[in-house]
């Protein structure tokens, strides 16, 4: 099986997000496992797996109604976006072959952007070039910005024209391993202080391997104040417990106590199972988070009966894909 774990322009009504999640529920052969959306960064994220062919139609299908319902020229949120079905990652599961969800990637790229007119660039595993393997090295300076580096030959989309779709923008489709979101809030509404730590702790400023972080201001239901939001590209190499036990540290180095920590989707059993009491009893991780029981719940149902997908609307920071 492959899992995808496609990023949304749309986080605020909640009709269209439903819409979204029945349509691909519908989907024979589509295993809708988990969604997360927030008002404020006014994005989602769902979760879902299946094969080859079950995916493709429902990739294909997300960006039909995105096209329908979301128009980024009225769009505005704290998360940096680039369209409308903003970003569309592919993961195999189990015994599935790289090499199956690469061809599929591509497959995806050319489909979409011949058939809907949205540039496609390819990013992490599928990347064409090194300067563009990391979703933040396109998104970088935002639509905007992109768009004038299209005229660039470096920065010609993999596949379609040179040009944004009126209203859907740019998408970006790839391979990678699995990433964990985790955000943690911090009790104080100065949000430098998590620009700090987050300065201090990523990858790029020499801080823990394989660890993207970035400060913000959030206000949302369960936080309002600052937040230190990063994505683990390689929990084997940086744990979840290793990143909270750095933040507490450099939080207790500002003088200021956590308010909390949030895993935003669904992470695999390997991802805690050396700290899985620890995680778990400290309510870092829920149980209802666990990627292979997440599945296997769905594979005991009949595919005629097909359970609710655990439903949230929070604050999570960048999303799964930053």
């Amino acid at each position: 099986m492959i899992e995808v774990i496609p990023n949304i322009s749309e986080g605020r009504r909640l009709d269209v997000i439903h819409t979204f999640v029945n349509s691909l529920s519908a989907i024979r052969g589509v295993r809708f496992l988990d969604y997360s959306s927030d008002p404020s960064h006014h994005r989602s994220v769902f979760t879902f797996a299946g094969k080859s062919e079950p995916v493709r139609k429902a990739v294909m299908e997300l960006v039909r109604l995105a096209i329908e319902n979301i128009d980024l020229r009225k769009h505005e949120g704290l998360h940096p976006r680039l369209g409308a079905l903003d970003v569309i990652p592919l993961v195999p599961l189990g015994d599935t072959s790289m090499q199956e969800c690469l061809n599929l990637a591509h497959t995806l790229g050319e489909a979409v952007a011949k058939r809907f007119n949205i540039p496609i660039f390819m990013y992490e595993l599928t990347a064409s070039s090194e300067h563009r393997c990391r979703l933040e090295q396109i998104r970088k300076g935002g639509l905007q910005h992109l768009t004038r580096r299209l005229s660039d030959p470096k920065w010609k989309p993999d596949y379609g024209l040179a040009q944004p779709h009126p209203t859907a923008g740019i998408s970006v489709i790839g391979v990678r391993h699995h990433l964990i979101a985790l955000n943690i809030n911090l009790n104080t509404d100065d949000v430098r202080i998590a620009q700090r730590i987050a300065r201090r702790i990523r990858t790029s400023n020499g801080g823990l391997p394989d660890l993207k972080a970035l400060g913000l201001c959030v206000s949302n239901k369960t936080h309002v104040g600052a937040q230190v939001s990063m994505n683990l590209t390689n929990y084997r190499r940086t744990s979840i417990q290793q990143v909270v036990k750095t933040v507490v540290q450099e939080a207790n180095s500002e003088k200021v106590p956590l308010a909390g920590t949030e895993i935003i989707g669904l992470i695999p059993w390997d991802a805690i199972k050396d700290n899985a009491h620890t995680l778990i009893s400290k309510k870092i991780v829920r149980k209802d988070q666990i990627l292979e029981s997440r599945l296997e719940k769905q594979f005991s149902e009949s595919d005629s009966i097909r359970p609710d997908p655990v439903s949230r609307t929070h604050d999570f920071g960048r999303g799964t894909d930053c």
